[in-house]
């Protein structure tokens, strides 16, 4: 039979598993628990391995989605076959007449992934190895329901993301390439929002305030995203309820089994579903620099303790991959960092500071430039987010999740044009060297013509894309743009990304176009009365344009002006 279409108003109820530990003899664990008693001879006959019956919490009994009594259940790998609750309060979840049918697809799935081992008994840590702790239930009709207990959900990217009344348009539509997304357009039209939003349906969280909607009477804002890999696809759905105040998730997609970095202006957010499953860390400058607790728990030692703390390890392997990101994040040999000595810098900060050999000195990091201090920053967070993603899978007994994605606000902020050229491209061969054949996908915004220019020889049509946000009268719209290659930042700005007709001061375009307009011979009655004769012209030109600039040749030879 084929898998039954969910779609995204499909009602379901979850059924929790996460009690497991606290029935050690029950409800997945039967196996263990007393057999049953031949009446004729009284013998003890033991419970077969795959016998399972789910005892459900009182909470998910009485959602009116939950069943009561007998259904047919389809599952998500295409099995069908007879269920029913039963007993007090329809409590107990079970495949009818053979209990062993709903405990070979429940514990076969843990086995073939490599969490489960047969006779071992089920844990909460058998669950976090697998990837998750509850069996979601879509209601198809008053007898038919489907049985999602699948985690190949969690090792998907974002594919697309609908959003209708919130932001700065009524709706925006946005199909992401597989590696890189560049968004880019004019400050405030919603570039930020969309990363933002972005980051939401991948976690679960917002990295600061939720996204407000418009208050459009007749209109429910509503997000959709829709997550796939090469197999397949499923879409999820939160509405804004204003009563509430807040997003509800009428479906919303599990936790991805992958790291995501979203690199703010103002801070930095990890969400890796090994550590934390269910919440984010949330940077300042400040924490990322000297430490993330909450309450008694230290989540993040800083980069200041990470750097000088790795520096003295004997072993230096992580030390060695901070160094070999920030030189990689350098713009070019003849600007090079490289990790120096740490030093004490003060009488009343008793730690030893981490410092930088640059061409010019060493510098402490405290010390550095805005620039610097969001390059270390970007550099330590990689490192520090894959080592501890790293530890976390090594205690969980799991794999290192494969994929990456990383967010990434204005990528040019702080820098110099010579590491806006050289940005991007780092941070592709940074998370390669972190781990081989590792997928990333690149979500970012940029104003930077250089840095556009700069992924120019990477950009790849089939994977990676360009997106423009426009004000169109009164109207926002964000569009793909077909991939052209513009060469230098004055090829960009003069293209129709950024819409300069001269990529030169606003005085020295309208005296151009005014000098354009004299060679055609067309009326100068629009231009400013200081741009009306060809005299006038030449002269304002001699103060706007440097001697060199190219379009001398084309005036002089045009006007034969002396």
């Amino acid at each position: 039979m084929s898998i039954p279409r969910i779609t995204p108003e499909t009602p379901y109820v979850d059924i929790s598993l996460s009690r497991v530990d606290k029935e050690q003899q029950s409800n997945l664990n039967t196996f263990f628990g007393k057999g049953r008693e031949n009446k004729s001879t009284g013998k003890i006959i033991p419970r077969d391995w795959y016998e399972v019956e789910l005892i459900v919490d009182t909470k998910t009994i009485s959602d009116p989605i939950y069943p009561k009594g007998d259904f047919i259940a389809h599952t998500d790998d295409g099995l069908t076959f007879d269920c029913q609750t039963q007993g007090a309060n329809y409590k107990n979840f079970r495949s009818k007449k053979d209990l062993k049918i709903l405990g070979r697809w429940i514990k076969g799935k843990l086995e073939q992934s490599g969490a489960l081992k047969q006779f071992e008994p089920i844990t909460s840590e058998t669950l976090q190895k697998y990837g998750r702790d509850y069996i979601r239930l879509y209601k198809l009709s008053d007898y038919d329901y489907y049985l999602e207990f699948d985690v190949s959900m969690q090792h998907k990217m974002l594919k697309e993301l609908h959003i209708k009344w919130v932001g700065s348009a009524p709706q925006f539509d946005v199909e992401f390439g597989e590696r890189i997304n560049l968004f880019t357009g004019d400050n405030g039209l919603g570039k930020t929002f969309l990363l933002d939003v972005a980051w939401w349906v991948l976690t679960g969280n917002w990295s600061e305030h939720p996204a407000f909607p418009q208050q459009v009477e007749g209109e429910t804002p509503e997000i959709i995203s829709l997550l796939s890999n090469q197999k397949d696809s499923e879409e999820y759905r939160s509405l804004f309820s204003y009563s509430d105040q807040k997003w509800l998730n009428l479906r919303r997609s599990p936790s991805l089994k992958s790291l995501i970095i979203y690199i703010r202006v103002d801070g930095f957010s990890v969400f890796d579903s090994t550590r934390q499953p269910s919440s984010s860390y949330h940077f300042t400058s400040d924490s990322l620099w000297n430490g993330l607790r909450v309450g008694d728990k230290v989540l993040c030692n800083g980069l200041i303790h990470d750097w000088v703390n790795w520096q003295r390890q004997p072993d230096r392997s992580q030390f060695e991959l901070l160094s070999h990101v920030i030189q990689q994040l350098a713009p070019h040999a003849d600007e090079w960092m490289e990790p120096g000595e740490p030093m004490r810098v003060s009488v009343e900060d008793v730690r030893n500071i981490p410092t930088l050999n640059l061409p010019y000195g060493n510098v402490p990091v405290i010390y550095a430039s805005a620039g610097i201090k969001r390059i270390l920053g970007l550099a330590y967070l990689l490192v520090w987010a894959w080592y501890e993603h790293t530890l976390a899978s090594k205690l969980r007994q799991q794999e290192p999740v494969d994929q990456m994605i990383l967010l990434m606000d204005e990528v040019e902020a702080h820098l110099h044009p010579q590491w806006q050229r050289s940005i991007l491209p780092a941070i592709l061969e940074v998370a390669i060297n972190i781990k081989k054949k590792i997928k990333i996908q690149v979500i970012a915004t940029t104003h930077s013509p250089l840095v556009l220019a700069s992924i120019e020889p990477q950009f790849d049509e089939e994977q990676d894309k360009l997106f423009l946000f426009e004000l169109q009268g009164k109207d926002v719209t964000l569009n793909q743009v077909p991939w052209t290659k513009h060469g230098d930042a004055v090829g960009w700005l003069t293209s129709d990304i950024f819409g300069l007709k001269q990529a030169r001061s606003r005085e020295a375009e309208i005296a151009i176009e005014a000098a354009y307009t004299f060679m055609r011979g067309e009326r100068l009655d629009t231009f400013p009365e200081y741009l009306r004769t060809k005299e006038q012209i030449h002269q304002e030109l001699l103060r706007v344009l440097p001697e060199h600039d190219r379009f001398w040749p084309r005036w002089i030879i045009s006007t034969e002006v002396e």
